[in-house]
C-alpha cells in the first residue's frame, strides 16, 4: 500500500513539474528523494503591484529624412507696399550728354526794380587843344575806349563814349543796347536830348547827332550780335542828321560791306518818328513806332530797328517783327542782344 502510494506520489509530481513549467515559471521542487516530502514553495502569481513611478525620457531620436514638398498653394493677394528702403550709394557720374535743342522764348518779365546810382565814374578831359571827335583824341594819344569831352563846334562840350579799338578805333558810339535796363519806348523830347547810361544802354540825342554830323562827312559802322554769340557788321560811306525843322531826316550814303547785311538804304530819306510823332510813311491808324514799340527812321514799317524793345532771341510775340532788329542779319521773329550804332569822320 505504501508503495502504491508512493507510485502515485512520483507521477502527481511529475505531472505537477509538468504543469509548473507552463503555469509557474518559478516553481521550485525540494525533496525528490524517497525519504523526502514534497514541499511547494511559491504558489499561483498574485494581484499585480501599483504600476512603478515613470521613468526618465529617453534620449532624443534621430532627425527623420525631408518628406516630400506638398503642392504650391493658391496664390495670395498683393501685400502692401513696404517702407522706402535706405537711400543707396551715389552711382558714378555719366558721360556729358549732348547739347539739347535751344527752347522757346519764354514770355518777358516783370521790369525789376531800379537799381541803386553807381559811383561816378572817370572822364578822360584834355589837357591841351580841343577834339571835335574821338578820332582827334585818338590822334592826340588817348587809346583806351571810355567817356571823354568832345567839341564839335568848338564851343559847346559834350560828353560821348569813344571805342577806340573796333576797326581802327576813333568811333563816336551813338547807340547802344546790351540788355533791358534801359526803356527806349521814349516821347520825342527824349530822343531830341539823348538817355541812357553810356557804360550800358543809351542813345546819344538826335540834336547831338545832328551836332556832329554837320560839322563834317562821317562813316557809320553798325556792330551786332545774337544770343548764339554770332556777330555781324555793316558800314556805310557816309552818315547825317538833318536838324529838328526837317524831322531829324536820315541821310545814308553806300553800304561799304560787311556780313550783317544792308538794312538801312531802305530808310534813307526817312524822318525820324517816337510814339508821339508819327512822320511814317504807312497808311495803317497804328503808327509804326506804336506797333514796334520804338523809335526809327520808319518807312512802311522797317528792315531795320535797333530802338526796338528788347527781347530774348526768337519769341512768339505779336507783332513778329517786335525787337531789336536787323533783318540782313536775323528775321523776325526775332530780337538781337547787341548793338552799337558809331561814326567817326570819314577818310580823306
Amino acid at each position: 500500500m505504501k508503495r502504491s502510494s508512493y507510485c502515485t506520489l512520483l507521477v502527481l509530481v511529475g505531472v505537477l513539474a509538468v504543469l509548473a513549467q507552463d503555469t509557474f515559471p518559478d516553481v521550485k521542487l525540494v525533496g525528490i528523494n524517497a525519504s523526502d516530502k514534497l514541499s511547494i514553495l511559491q504558489g499561483h502569481p498574485g494581484t499585480p503591484g501599483a504600476p512603478g513611478m515613470k521613468g526618465e525620457p529617453g534620449p532624443a531620436g534621430l532627425k527623420g529624412d525631408a518628406g516630400i514638398p506638398g503642392k504650391v498653394g493658391v496664390t495670395g493677394e498683393k501685400g502692401d507696399t513696404g517702407a522706402l528702403g535706405a537711400t543707396g550709394k551715389t552711382g558714378q557720374r555719366g558721360a556729358k550728354g549732348d547739347t539739347g535743342p535751344h527752347g522757346n522764348t519764354g514770355n518777358t518779365g516783370v521790369t525789376g526794380d531800379k537799381g541803386s546810382k553807381g559811383d561816378k565814374g572817370e572822364v578822360y578831359t584834355m589837357c591841351y587843344g580841343v577834339a571835335k571827335n574821338c578820332k582827334d583824341l585818338l590822334n592826340m594819344g588817348f587809346v583806351l575806349t571810355g567817356s571823354y569831352i568832345i567839341y564839335p563846334d568848338g564851343k559847346k562840350p559834350l560828353m560821348v563814349l569813344c571805342d577806340m579799338h573796333t576797326d581802327g578805333g576813333g568811333w563816336i558810339v551813338i547807340q547802344r543796347r546790351v540788355d533791358n535796363s534801359v526803356d527806349f519806348y521814349n516821347d520825342w523830347e527824349t530822343y531830341k536830348r539823348g538817355f541812357g547810361n553810356q557804360m550800358s544802354n543809351f542813345w546819344l540825342g538826335n540834336e547831338n547827332i545832328h551836332r556832329i554830323t554837320s560839322t563834317g562827312k562821317y562813316q557809320l559802322r553798325v556792330d551786332l550780335e545774337d544770343f548764339e554769340n554770332v556777330k555781324a557788321s555793316a558800314a556805310y560811306d557816309d552818315f547825317r542828321l538833318e536838324g529838328e525843322k526837317a524831322k531829324y531826316t536820315l541821310r545814308v550814303g553806300s553800304f561799304t560791306g560787311g556780313n550783317a547785311g544792308d538794312s538801312l538804304k531802305q530808310h534813307n530819306g526817312k524822318p525820324f518818328s517816337t510814339k508821339d510823332r508819327d512822320n511814317d510813311d504807312d497808311d495803317n491808324k497804328s503808327p509804326c513806332a506804336v506797333s514796334f514799340i520804338g523809335a526809327w527812321w520808319f518807312a512802311s514799317c522797317y528792315h531795320s530797328h535797333l530802338n526796338g524793345e528788347y527781347l530774348i532771341g526768337k519769341h512768339n510775340l505779336e507783332p513778329r517783327g517786335r525787337g531789336v532788329k536787323w533783318n540782313g542779319f536775323r528775321t523776325s521773329p526775332y530780337s538781337l542782344k547787341l548793338s552799337e550804332m558809331k561814326i567817326r569822320p570819314s577818310a580823306t
